[in-house]
C-alpha cells in the first residue's frame, strides 16, 4: 500500500520504490502534494530526491530557476526518468551523499550507485542552461537495468534540445538508442567516465554543433552501430585522455554509421582526431586537427567496409601520420591542407623525397584510395600491382606546380624521381612464400618481411627457416 495519501495523479510502488507521476507537474508541487520529506524535501531552494520518479507520456515534467528550484540532490541510486515532455531549465541536478553532505564520487570500477536521468519514449522539451555532474554507474543487474543507471540517456525518445549546459563527471554524459531529432548545441562535457557523447543504436537525424568536449576519459564525440544523418559541426575537441589508457578519440563515427557529416571542428592533442570506422559515405571536410598521433584514420572491420567517404579540404598539422586508410575501398581523398595519405611523408620546404612505407594489406587501399583504380577484392597481387604500374601511378599524380593535395602535389623533379615505394609483410606466414613470393618474382619486385622469431620450424603455419634463407638469398 501507499505510505501516504496521494493526488490521483500519483501513485506510489513501495516495492520499487518509484513514484509514477500521470500528470503536468514540477518538483515544488510533487513536493506539496506527497508531503512525505522520506521521499522528498526542499530547502532553500535545494530539493533532495529520495526515490525514483517516473513520469508519464503525456505528461510535462518542469525543473527550473523560476519554480524555486535551483539545485536537485539525487540519493542513492535512484533517478528521474521522463516520460513525455521535459522542460530542465537553469538547475543543477546532481548525485548526493546524506551522510557526508556532499556529492558522490566514482570508484575505479564505476559501482557506486549514483543518481540517473533517463528519458524513456520522452518527447519534445529541452534541457537549458543547467549544470549537471556526478550522476550514472556501472550498474549491476540485467542491461536494461544497467542502460538507464548509467548517467543521462535516451531511448526511443526525439524532438529534444540540449543546450548551453555544463555536463561533467558522469559516467555516460550522453547515451541514446532509437533516438532522433536531438540538438546537442553549446555545451560543455568534461571529465566524464566513460563517455562524453555517445549517441548509439539506430540513432539518427542529429545535429551536434558548438559544443566544448574536452577532458573525458577516452572518447570525445562518438556515434556508433546504425546511427546516421548526423551532423557535426564547429565543436572543439580536445585533450580526452583522462584514463590514461594510452588513446584517444577526438570524434568517432563507428560501426555502419552512415550519410554523416563532419565539418568545421577543431580537434587536438588527441591519439586520433577523426576516426570512421566499418561505415561509409560519410562527408569529413574542413576540419582543423593538430597534435595527434593520426589526423583521420579509416578503417574497415568485421561489421563492415570503410567506402566512399569524401575526406577533402581539412588541415592537419603537427601530427604523425596524417590521414590513414586501412583495407578499405573508394574513399576520395582530396584537397586536405598539408596531408599525405598514410604514412606517406612529404617535407615540401626541405623537398625531401616522396616516400610510401605501406605493408602487403595496405597496397590495396592506397591504390584505390588515392588514384580511384579498382583492383580485385583479394589480398593477392596482380599484375597491375607491378613495379612500372606503381612507379607510373605515383610520377603521374605529382604535378609540379600544384596544390599540395592528394591527387597533386609539388614536388621538384629530382624529388619525384627518387620516389619509393616500399612493399613489406609481417609474421612469416607461409603465405608469403606461396602465393606473394611468386608474383614478385615474376613482376621483378623485391619486399621485406618481418619475422616472428619464435615460429620458424615451430609452427606449420609459418614459413621455416630453410625456406626464409631462400628468399634472403634471392633478395
Amino acid at each position: 500500500e501507499p505510505v501516504h495519501a496521494l493526488e490521483t495523479c500519483e501513485t506510489y510502488d513501495p516495492i520499487n520504490d518509484i513514484i509514477t507521476v500521470k500528470c503536468d507537474t514540477n518538483f515544488v508541487k510533487l513536493a506539496t502534494e506527497i508531503n512525505d520529506p522520506t521521499k522528498i524535501s526542499l530547502n532553500n531552494g535545494e530539493l533532495l530526491l529520495n526515490t525514483t520518479i517516473s513520469t508519464g507520456s503525456y505528461t510535462t515534467f518542469s525543473i527550473n530557476s523560476n519554480e524555486n528550484i535551483s539545485w536537485v540532490k539525487i540519493t542513492n541510486g535512484n533517478g528521474i526518468i521522463i516520460g513525455g515532455r521535459t522542460e530542465i531549465d537553469g538547475v543543477r541536478i546532481t548525485s548526493w551523499d546524506q551522510i557526508n553532505n556532499t556529492i558522490v564520487n566514482q570508484n575505479k570500477d564505476n559501482s557506486i550507485p549514483r543518481g540517473y536521468i533517463y528519458f524513456q519514449s520522452s518527447n519534445g522539451g529541452w534541457v537549458n542552461n543547467s549544470d549537471i555532474g556526478y550522476l550514472g554507474y556501472r550498474g549491476e543487474k540485467s542491461y536494461a537495468r544497467r542502460f538507464y543507471e548509467n548517467g543521462i540517456s535516451f531511448y526511443d525518445s526525439y524532438d529534444i534540445k540540449l543546450s548551453n549546459n555544463k555536463f561533467h563527471d558522469n559516467y555516460f554524459a550522453f547515451y541514446s538508442a532509437n533516438s532522433y531529432n536531438i540538438t546537442i548545441d553549446n555545451n560543455e562535457y568534461y571529465r566524464n567516465i566513460l563517455y562524453a557523447i555517445d549517441p548509439h543504436t539506430n540513432s539518427h537525424d542529429f545535429r551536434i554543433t558548438n559544443n566544448h568536449v574536452h577532458n573525458n576519459y577516452k572518447f570525445g564525440i562518438i556515434f556508433s552501430l546504425r546511427c546516421y544523418n548526423f551532423l557535426i559541426e564547429n565543436n572543439t575537441v580536445h585533450d580526452n585522455n583522462e584514463g590514461k589508457t594510452g588513446i584517444s578519440y577526438g570524434i568517432f563515427a563507428s560501426r555502419v554509421s552512415e550519410n554523416n557529416i563532419i565539418r568545421n571542428n577543431i580537434i587536438y592533442n588527441e591519439t586520433i582526431g577523426i576516426y570512421i570506422s566499418q561505415s561509409s559515405n560519410n562527408d569529413v571536410y574542413t576540419n582543423k586537427i593538430s597534435n595527434t598521433d593520426t589526423g583521420i584514420y579509416v578503417k574497415s572491420g568485421i561489421e563492415g567496409v570503410s567506402k566512399n567517404n569524401n575526406i577533402r579540404d581539412n588541415e592537419i598539422i603537427k601530427s604523425k601520420t596524417n590521414i590513414d586508410i586501412v583495407n578499405s575501398r573508394g574513399n576520395r581523398i582530396i584537397n586536405n591542407t598539408n596531408s599525405i595519405v598514410a604514412t606517406m611523408i612529404v617535407n615540401f620546404k626541405n623537398e625531401e623525397k616522396y616516400s610510401i612505407y605501406y605493408n602487403y594489406n595496405r597496397i590495396k587501399s592506397f591504390l584505390n584510395n588515392i588514384f580511384g583504380t579498382n583492383y580485385s577484392e583479394d589480398n593477392t597481387f596482380g599484375t597491375n600491382y607491378s613495379e612500372d604500374n606503381i612507379t607510373n601511378k605515383v610520377n603521374n599524380s605529382i604535378e609540379p606546380g600544384a596544390n599540395h593535395s592528394e591527387d597533386s602535389i609539388t614536388l621538384e623533379s629530382e624529388t619525384r624521381k627518387n620516389s619509393t615505394v616500399i612493399i613489406t609483410f609481417d609474421d612469416g606466414r607461409n603465405s608469403v612464400y606461396e602465393i606473394a613470393y611468386p608474383i614478385l618474382k615474376a613482376n621483378n619486385q623485391k619486399a621485406v618481411n618481418y619475422i616472428i622469431i619464435n615460429r620458424p620450424d615451430r609452427s606449420k603455419n609459418y614459413m621455416n627457416w630453410s625456406v626464409l634463407y631462400k628468399l634472403y638469398n634471392e633478395g
